[in-house]
């Protein structure tokens, strides 16, 4: 079984505020507001790929965040993993030796999170609520990431958790909790025969390193040039990331079939 494993945010799908074009389709609401969308290039593509792999995608977003994406077609992936692959979902249900499993493995590092959480809520350059995401990883935003980031690696145990950013996102995460991570049990899991992985941020660094084949923007690849020199794939950043993405996903899993 060959595995494509991937990032969902700025990888297959954008927020409203980003423009990716006139042929598009929407994949997530809220309130019957349109959140995200993606490429009627992307999806056709991501359609043709699930029927000669196995797609899982693996997300940062809470299940109450996964639960609101519809990529319009409820058999296009039977498995997800999210809370930075803290949860696997089989068919929207919890798989419980996962979860416990998950919950082993964090057990050294929650002192530090309450810790986290607790620096954060007087951080005055925090402009958001202080979340504990499905009481895996602690997430908040900013308004001063230097600072807020800076305060956290300053007090916290570096090496029980990971404190990473997204623009004025921060995150305190698990250092055991990472899509890495993730993969590799996934991988034993399924007993795969080669995975192809996709992510666009400093949160996929771990999965994509892990991967047999990755790819990635040409951002990304620039900050860490020395760890992806092989089986890599770069996208440049004048393209829509998904639409390049899959197009060589879908030719890789192609000769790989013949």
């Amino acid at each position: 079984m060959n595995l494509f494993a991937s990032d969902i945010d700025n990888t297959l799908i954008y927020s409203y505020k980003r423009n990716i074009g006139s042929n598009k389709i929407v994949v997530e609401k809220k309130d019957e507001f349109n959140l995200s969308f993606m490429t009627e290039k992307s999806f056709a593509l991501l359609c043709r790929i699930n029927e000669i792999a196995t797609f899982v995608p693996i997300t940062t977003r809470s299940i109450e965040q996964y639960n609101r994406i519809n990529f319009g077609n409820k058999d296009l992936h039977k498995f997800a993993l999210v809370c930075n692959g803290g949860i696997l979902l089989d068919c929207g249900k919890y798989d419980i030796e996962w979860y416990n499993e998950t919950l082993r493995d964090i057990e050294e590092s929650l002192s530090e999170l309450e810790k986290g959480k607790e620096i954060l809520r007087i951080d005055k350059n925090r402009n958001f609520e202080v979340r504990h995401v499905d009481n895996m990883l602690v997430f908040t935003k900013s308004e001063n990431i230097s600072d807020t980031l800076g305060i956290l690696k300053e007090k916290l145990d570096n090496s029980l958790v990971d404190i990473y950013n997204n623009g004025e996102k921060v995150y305190i995460t698990p250092k055991k909790l990472n899509k890495g991570r993730a993969l590799l049990r996934l991988k034993k899991l399924f007993g795969t025969n080669g995975t192809i992985c996709a992510g666009d941020s400093e949160m996929d660094v771990s999965m994509l390193e892990c991967a047999d084949i990755s790819i990635l923007p040409e951002k990304l690849f620039t900050d860490y040039t020395d760890m992806f020199k092989n089986k890599t794939y770069v996208i440049p950043k004048d393209r829509i990331f998904s639409d390049e993405m899959l197009e060589k996903v879908e030719i890789i899993l192609q000769l790989a079939c013949d």
